[in-house]
């Protein structure tokens, strides 16, 4: 299972929807807020990163989904 991290998650999401930006504060509120789960990077460098985390791809497009977003144009299908 793929795993992204909130820099990411941020630059496939505002890739996907040019009209809006994500950042990487906004993805951290909703992992605060609203349950986003998350896991601490291993071996993660504190201090390099805004956030030392990263979330699974199921759970990512499961929380997308919550929220309205479509997750086709997040993560295209390869035919």
């Amino acid at each position: 299972m793929r795993m992204y991290t909130l820099s990411e998650i941020s630059s496939v999401l505002t890739k996907a929807s040019p009209m809006k930006v994500y950042s990487m504060q906004r993805i951290w509120s909703w992992c605060q807020n609203e349950g986003f789960r998350y896991e601490l990077l291993p071996n993660a460098v504190r201090g390099v990163a805004y956030k030392p985390v990263w979330i699974r791809e199921d759970e990512l497009k499961r929380f997308l989904q919550a929220k309205g977003i479509g997750v086709d144009a997040v993560f295209p299908t390869a035919d």
